[in-house]
């Protein structure tokens, strides 16, 4: 794809380059409200789940999913991984527009499944998941609910998911490679909901996954006030309990699934998520110069927790 954009700059002169920029983003967005308009969705009840891979996206999704499940008067314990994805079944680019394959590919989506009933409570028709940068054209009327995670231990958790517990991936040799690797695409990530942020956009809700980690019940009654929701505090703490990583890993281990889209993972989708695994694998050299690196592109460390 990137060759095509190459060749489409060296051949067209730069006015004709321009105005096909331009017809190209019209139509697209033309497209983008058509296929909210075909869903019978409205723009405002869609609510963003934009993350950093790594960040607790299924994380934040048990925590809402299970206050929803025990506030529409289900108290059989916590979610199944089945129940979770019936609930909260898309992602964005999936389900809404593929802005992956954009200038030339196929935009159309093929994923929508029609959520349950429970996000009535929120106020939402849907919540979609999604790995893209900032969509500015496309989220500014919509919630979007950012997560990202510090990039040390980021790239320890790719590390598992994507290299070593992957079957077929590439050959990596540690997290500090990762994120040699991931550097460019984690940067870009991180600065455009950054960027959002600082630009006033009201409707952008960003937590850390620290944040998340360290004080969930915290966090999930912030979601829940953001959309509008007062949280009911016995809900909230049985939530959070019903969504603690150990009691996932017993879901795994009893056979159920976290996230179907994980295909050829080697062992579980749920590794560890704590807070600091980063100690075991960058050495001071490695801070040092990823502290400079990241201070390049105007980034500082210091904006993330490091340390549980």
């Amino acid at each position: 794809m990137s060759a095509i954009k190459s060749f489409v700059k060296r051949v067209l002169p730069k006015p004709v380059e321009r105005v096909m920029r331009n017809l190209h983003s019209y139509s697209v967005d033309i497209l983008y409200e058509n296929r909210l308009k075909q869903l019978n969705m409205n723009k405002k009840q869609l609510l963003i789940l934009g993350t950093i891979a790594r960040s607790g996206t299924h994380y934040s999704k048990f925590l809402i999913g299970n206050y929803l499940k025990l506030a529409a008067g289900n108290s059989d314990g916590s979610l199944t991984g089945e129940e979770m994805y019936s609930m909260l079944p898309n992602r964005w680019y999936k389900s809404y527009l593929n802005v992956r394959n954009m200038p030339f590919g196929s935009i159309w989506p093929d994923e929508y499944k029609k959520p349950t009933p429970h996000l009535e409570l929120l106020g939402l028709q849907d919540i979609a998941r999604s790995h893209e940068i900032y969509q500015t054209r496309f989220w500014d009327d919509s919630p979007v609910l950012h997560l990202y995670r510090n990039p040390l231990d980021y790239a320890v958790s790719i590390y598992y998911y994507m290299y070593k517990n992957r079957q077929g991936a590439i050959k990596v040799k540690s997290p500090v490679e990762v994120l040699d690797l991931r550097f460019n695409s984690y940067v870009r990530m991180y600065m455009s909901y950054r960027m959002a942020a600082r630009a006033g956009n009201a409707k952008l809700l960003r937590i850390s996954y620290e944040d998340l980690k360290r004080y969930p019940e915290t966090c999930l009654r912030i979601i829940l006030r953001w959309l509008g929701v007062e949280p009911r505090d016995s809900l909230v703490n049985l939530a959070v309990q019903y969504s603690a990583i150990k009691n996932v890993k017993k879901l795994e281990e009893a056979g159920g699934v976290v996230n179907p889209t994980a295909t050829s993972l080697k062992g579980k989708f749920a590794r560890d998520g704590s807070i600091g695994q980063w100690k075991k694998y960058f050495n001071n050299t490695d801070i040092n110069r990823f502290r400079q690196k990241f201070k390049d592109v105007g980034i500082s460390l210091d904006e993330f927790t490091l340390e549980p």
